[in-house]
């Protein structure tokens, strides 16, 4: 085991709430710099969240060392709602179903089209989402009269050791839920006794829906057609210098900087020497007005 995931699982709580912890900050973003896989149920879904998955950024772009399987909800406004109350056939309202969950990407794929403040943010998320490094699905509640929406919070973090955190809680995985709202969640650790039934338990609920074999659940990929037009319009690759690092301490606040070179990010992420704090904040302020769902 390394020092660092070592240091991560000797700060963990069971119990985070805002107010007493920043979310993002003391349990996401640690969490993420160590796993290779995270597994997330979430209700609502906007890229950003990018902001919190800043800090791994630089490993998605230079090593396979962690990918990200999300299922969220797709947004239905009234007229979806409207539509699929009336359709009376289960294929019928299969296809529409369908069409909604293409829908979020298609809105990517305007963002990439079109030159605005949101572009980047549409670019990194389509190389996120065509290297697999980014595994989307979007679910319905299978219920014909009552036309609901995919409202679960869960999520577990797989460590290279074979550990597992799992969580559940309020928070959606959006920047308002991981940094602005109130929110609490509940930790679980694999390596604690009187947790590992839990984390057992939430990581066999996510694999369940991912697989489609939840009950009482519909879950939908996003069309082959549509995916195949997001590979074609993603970039190429991501070169590290496309994050700007901030550097910033009690005293002095140096200007925004680019890295010139991947090694110098490396060395930089890596670094435990440091007494500043370093964010990836290239992109971070076009996050903010770059949402899926309004």
């Amino acid at each position: 085991m390394s020092d660092s995931l070592l240091k991560v699982r000797d700060s963990l709580t069971s119990h985070y709430r805002s107010g007493h912890h920043t979310l993002a900050k003391d349990f996401f973003e640690p969490c993420l710099l160590e796993a290779v896989q995270y597994r997330r149920s979430a209700g609502y879904f906007s890229s950003s969240a990018l902001t919190t998955w800043a800090a791994a950024l630089p490993r998605f772009v230079l090593s396979n060392e962690l990918s990200i399987n999300l299922i969220t909800s797709p947004k239905l406004f009234k007229k979806d709602i409207s539509v699929l109350r009336k359709l009376t056939s289960d294929k019928e309202r299969e296809k529409y179903r369908q069409q909604c969950t293409d829908r979020v990407l298609a809105e990517i794929l305007e963002f990439i089209a079109t030159p605005s403040n949101n572009q980047q943010c549409a670019e990194i998320f389509a190389w996120l989402v065509a290297n697999s490094k980014l595994r989307l699905r979007f679910a319905f509640p299978n219920n014909a009269s009552r036309i609901g929406v995919f409202h679960e919070k869960i999520g577990i973090f797989d460590f290279p050791d074979g550990t597992q955190v799992a969580f559940t809680g309020s928070a959606n995985e959006t920047f308002s839920g991981l940094h602005a709202n109130y929110e609490s969640i509940d930790v679980y650790r694999s390596w604690i006794d009187s947790d590992l039934e839990r984390v057992v338990t939430k990581a066999d609920q996510f694999d369940e829906a991912w697989e489609g074999e939840a009950a009482g659940l519909n879950v939908h990929l996003p069309s082959k057609s549509v995916i195949e037009r997001l590979v074609e319009c993603a970039p190429e690759t991501l070169d590290a210098s496309i994050f700007t690092q901030r550097r910033t301490s009690t005293k002095t606040q140096n200007n925004n900087s680019r890295w010139r070179h991947q090694d110098d990010a490396v060395e930089t992420f890596l670094s435990k020497n440091s007494q500043q704090e370093t964010w990836f904040m290239g992109f971070i302020s076009k996050a903010h007005a770059f949402w899926l769902y309004a």
